[in-house]
């Protein structure tokens, strides 16, 4: 056919490649050699000593002064952080999501037993139906947290990283794990547990951005009490039930014991976040409000270009 003609060979995409690889070979062999003694190959800290010196030669380059320089590199730097209108439309869809999750959990499982009773969520196990309800709970749950997973590179970069991630990891583990298994009754008692707090802990953060600090104070210490009723409280008393009083209801099996230590895991990473949350509560009661979220990273309040120019042009008062 005339039109393979124009088709790379096999010889072609040969050629293609192997020049390819000997040039990256070249590129990391040769880049490996002239950097091999330099302290910032192998500490990144290192790349920013001696910071001053690399403006003085960019001065003469570009035909700046070093104050211009500086701020531009300050504003180019804000511009790739998220402003408050992006944060403030994360949270606000988030607390969307879990009063809507929160609601409509509520209302299913008003009249189940197991949503007041723990052991319930044993009994006749394993002959548990599930109802059109549960199914798009547990579908629009599972889709929301691996969408959370794979949005978390993407979004503004916490203190508490990986630990947010490993927390994402373990929810969906643990949701699929139970759905699976038909322990669906126990993994949605838990969802509807662990989204109350987060109603209250994602719409004080859309009110701390909108800068209505009066309200975010008083949603703030209703989400410290509603967090540590259900994280503290009832969470740890369904991981108890789940690991001493299940065995008296069924025959144990290796999956149980996995998801023991996820269970416990996930409580693990609640005692870390109460620690952060009791941080913030003291210094409620010390300052008289709330200071900003203890989880945001050192640079993030300050890498915003209006504080970036106010710090340059401070500096040059000096």
């Amino acid at each position: 056919m005339f039109f393979l003609k124009d088709k790379p060979s096999t010889l072609d995409k040969f050629c293609k490649t192997s020049w390819k690889c000997l040039y990256y070979t070249y590129g990391f062999t040769y880049g490996t050699i002239i950097l091999w003694d330099k302290p910032w190959l192998w500490d990144v800290k290192s790349c920013w000593y001696g910071y001053p010196h690399y403006v003085v030669g960019l001065v003469k380059q570009v035909d700046l002064t070093e104050r211009q320089i500086e701020r531009w590199w300050r504003l180019r730097r804000a511009q790739d952080r998220p402003s408050t209108l992006d944060k403030f439309c994360e949270t606000s869809w988030k607390c969307l999501y879990y009063t809507y999750s929160f609601t409509f959990g509520t209302i299913i499982f008003w009249d189940k037993p197991w949503l007041w009773d723990v052991k319930s969520c044993w009994y006749g196990y394993p002959h548990h139906s599930i109802d059109n309800g549960i199914w798009w709970y547990f579908s629009v749950s599972m889709a929301f947290y691996f969408s959370l997973t794979v949005t978390h590179f993407f979004e503004t970069k916490r203190k508490d990283f990986w630990q947010m991630f490993a927390h994402h990891i373990i929810t969906l583990t643990l949701m699929s794990m139970v759905w699976f298994s038909n322990f669906h009754r126990y993994g949605a008692l838990v969802t509807v547990i662990h989204d109350c707090a987060d109603i209250f802990l994602e719409c004080a953060k859309s009110l701390k951005y909108a800068k209505y600090h009066k309200m975010y104070d008083c949603v703030f210490v209703v989400f410290l009490v509603t967090w540590v009723a259900t994280r503290l409280v009832f969470y740890p008393r369904i991981v108890y039930s789940s690991i001493f009083e299940l065995p008296g209801f069924i025959e144990m099996f290796p999956f149980i014991y996995v998801a023991h230590i996820l269970q416990v895991a996930l409580l693990c990473l609640h005692v870390f976040w109460s620690n952060i949350i009791f941080q913030a509560a003291c210094s409620y009661v010390s300052a008289g409000k709330v200071v900003d979220d203890p989880r945001s990273s050192s640079g993030e309040a300050s890498d915003s270009p209006i504080n970036a120019e106010n710090e340059i042009r401070q500096s040059s008062l000096h």
